[in-house]
């Protein structure tokens, strides 16, 4: 959810661009860089492999009996300017459905 709310305040991308956009996870236990497909560039990747970090590429997980691995976002916006509302679901499945008033 951070990377999501990161995506839309500081690189101001609608909510629909923020959730479709590639996720990193860094886990403890095992400690290891998860990252989907385009999530870091080849600098990046090297970088942290420079520094230690194991690096481990996931692949993407969509349909309806695909766990999503890097988590499931379901958002609702309102433009600041406009005040359209916008809803966005994760395509990382299926079968999510955002949801406002």
């Amino acid at each position: 959810v951070f990377q999501v709310i990161l995506n839309v305040i500081d690189f101001d991308m609608n909510i629909q661009q923020a959730i479709d956009a590639p996720r990193i996870h860094h886990q403890w236990m095992p400690d290891e860089i998860y990252y989907e497909p385009y999530g870091l560039s080849i600098d990046t990747e090297r970088a942290l492999a420079s520094l230690g970090h194991r690096l481990t590429l996931r692949p993407e997980y969509k349909g309806p009996t695909r766990q999503a691995f890097m988590g499931d976002v379901e958002g609702v916006m309102i433009e600041e300017e406009s005040g359209v509302r916008l809803g966005a679901s994760d395509p990382r499945r299926s079968d999510g459905l955002p949801a406002g008033y």
